[in-house]
């Protein structure tokens, strides 16, 4: 070939790409491919508007060739408002369109259409509706059938004659108020025109106005649509805990079945939860090392899924707290109640903490100048029944409680083995009851009871009929030890403050390194003036040896018909109308006086009657000083 001819014909070649490649820029220039969109869309008649900002011509997605059109700015919204005020909005779409379809049928067929960013804005219709015309629930669902039976297999087979899937990378439901419903990611949905079938995947996760701040994770859905039936399943996560699903719903019939498992779920991210629907709102706690795991399960009405009871299995709790199993075995989720549980070595101490009392044994319990604190809580086995948000009962037995008991420098532990206990609270307020205390090295046998308001008004009362405390225990309480000792008591309580109590104490005999005391018998009570005691006794006698040896070389070794009031603090105290007769001679003597909290005495003494060393019956007055252990008398 000759050069002039080979110029002649890439001028040629030239001046035909120059013509065809203006004519493709004329023909497919975005005002034609918006034009031709237009058109296309107005020839299906939909029952929607749908208008974009721009359309362009792609014919490269990268690498890959393809033949589509793309679309910003897309706005998809019913042109009747009152059947919906939704409105969909997606930044870009791409519609690939097939060629051999277009060529050998003259027949529009989509690809798989992408979007990058699908936002449905759910608003409800604009018509206004007055309350007989408004949809309930169950008229949704019946809408919902009617679809399935009589226009899904004529929509699956349209749809898919248009186009073969659908896929978005992100999608959004937002309600009306612009709160996230929720947020998929990877979402597809595959159409099969032969088995009338809608396969749809996506990775969804819920939005605050479901979960609040609960730590969900991404769930993985997976569903199957055709026109009888609707099947899904899902699995996803609450921090570490795993969730999975399957529901079933069958069309014709209107029947749903729903299984669940829970495992590993921790407890604080379900109370979390709970609380942002409006459940167990006046729980406080943070229960950071406890999980569930749990089995649920649901064969019903679709229509009476919203009040419906699920059926419970395999729940239990597990962590710091003990162990814990749900007896329960039916469930409705928007009014949990009554929950039944079984508690096994529940810890004691740390339930305490997670109500938010404080720390175990904080606020000592004092009578005079004794005191318990609590050292351990000990742990608990028995049931757990919650009926209402502010209605819980427990009942069951306390195991290995325990308290440190001092008296000045003196202290001693006393463990409870194990004690019987009921305790209830609800919106009226708080009722309890303990019963067979197993002390170590001692013995208590009887019971108490609390009945307190709300506001903490009512009464405490204990009736213990033996009380055999261990000697180390008495030692610390009185330098001393009882035998065959019984209380009663009965309080008075005004806004959980002790405002009154009376009690009856009989003691067959109490002894100390200086004196014995039998047969006491004595009324107590409290008011705001302090406590007193009201106390009489068969019989007194010294010790040999002991450091009352100043009483005894005056009035002998011994008193009967023994009588006293005692006024109680924790400074010390006062006696008053203290009378007493010798056991060996036909005297008599009264006393009053006054103690400090160092037990030093202040006080006097009467004698009417003949002295050990003196035949005739003669009148004295001593003055008392010194201190419990070491009393003296000094004439006056």
């Amino acid at each position: 070939m000759s050069p002039n001819r080979a110029w002649v014909l890439i001028l040629i070649g030239i001046l035909i790409s120059s013509f065809f490649g203006g004519a493709i820029h004329v023909l497919l220039s975005p005002d034609r491919i918006t034009e031709f969109v237009e058109t296309v869309v107005a020839e299906s008649e939909p029952k929607f508007t749908i208008d974009f900002r721009a359309a362009r011509l792609r014919l490269a997605d990268g690498w890959i060739p393809v033949f589509a059109v793309e679309l910003d700015g897309l706005k998809i919204k019913a042109k009747d408002a009152c059947i919906t005020g939704a409105q969909i909005t997606a930044d870009r779409v791409v519609v690939p369109l097939q060629i051999i379809p277009f060529l050998t049928a003259k027949k529009i067929r989509f690809g798989v259409v992408s979007a990058r960013h699908l936002k449905l804005n759910w608003l409800p219709p604009v018509c206004r509706f007055t309350p007989s015309e408004r949809s309930s629930s169950t008229e949704e669902i019946d809408g919902l059938e009617r679809f399935f039976h009589d226009r899904w297999n004529i929509e699956i087979v349209r749809t898919t004659d248009i186009l073969e899937a659908l896929k978005v990378d992100r999608f959004d439901l937002v309600d009306q108020f612009g709160q996230l419903l929720f947020s998929a990611t990877g979402f597809r949905a595959n159409l099969d025109a032969d088995h009338r079938l809608a396969v749809i995947r996506a990775n969804v996760n819920l939005g605050p106005k479901w979960v609040g701040d609960a730590d969900f994770g991404e769930f993985r859905l997976g569903a199957e649509v055709k026109s009888n039936s609707v099947r899904a399943g899902v699995h996803g996560n609450l921090k570490e805990g795993q969730i999975t699903g399957d529901a079933d719903w069958n069309i014709e019939s209107g029947q749903l079945r729903l299984l669940g498992h829970f495992a590993d779920l921790p407890v604080q991210g379900l109370l979390n939860l709970t609380s942002h629907w409006g459940v167990l709102t006046s729980y406080h706690s943070d229960l950071r090392d406890e999980w569930l795991s749990c089995g649920l399960s649901y064969t019903g009405d679709i229509r009476t899924l919203g009040h419906a009871q699920f059926d419970i299995s395999k729940c239990s709790m597990y962590g710091d707290l003990g162990n814990w199993q749900l007896e329960t075995t039916h469930l409705a989720f928007l009014h949990p109640f009554p929950l039944r549980w079984r508690l096994a070595g529940l810890n004691v101490q740390r339930w305490w903490n997670e109500l938010g009392m404080g720390s175990a044994g904080s606020t000592p319990l004092s009578v005079g100048s004794a005191t318990a604190l609590i050292g351990n809580f000990g742990s608990f086995t028995g049931d757990l029944s919650i009926m209402g948000p502010s209605d819980i009962s427990i009942r069951g037995r306390l195991l290995n409680f325990s308290a440190f008991i001092s008296n000045g420098q003196d202290s001693v532990k006393q463990k409870v083995k194990s004690v019987d206990i009921a305790f209830a609270v609800s919106p009226d307020g708080i009722k309890g009851t303990f019963k067979r205390p197993d002390i170590e090295d001692g013995e208590i046998a009887g019971a108490g009871s609390l009945d307190l308001s709300v506001a903490g008004d009512g009464q405490i009362q204990l009736t213990l009929d033996r009380i055999d405390l261990p000697p180390t225990v008495q030692h610390v309480l009185w330098s001393g030890s009882t035998h065959q000792s019984s209380v009663r008591l009965l309080a008075a309580m005004k806004a959980y403050q002790l405002q009154r109590l009376d009690g009856h104490i009989v003691v067959n005999s109490w002894q100390t390194s200086d004196w014995e005391l039998r047969n006491l018998d004595s009324r107590l009570h409290y008011d705001s003036a302090g406590w007193r005691l009201y106390l009489m006794a068969s019989a007194f006698a010294l010790q040999p040896g002991g450091g009352w040896q100043t009483f005894a070389s005056l009035l002998g070794n011994s008193l009967s018909s023994i009588q006293a009031d005692l006024l109680l603090s924790a400074d010390g105290g006062t006696w008053d109308h203290f009378r007493a007769k010798l056991a060996k001679s036909e005297g008599s003597i009264k006393s009053e006086g006054a103690w400090d909290q160092y037990d030093n005495l202040n006080g006097t003494l009467s004698y009417i009657g003949r002295l050990a060393n003196i035949r005739k019956r003669v009148r004295q007055k001593y003055a008392i000083s010194g201190s419990w252990r070491a009393p003296n008398l000094k004439p006056l």
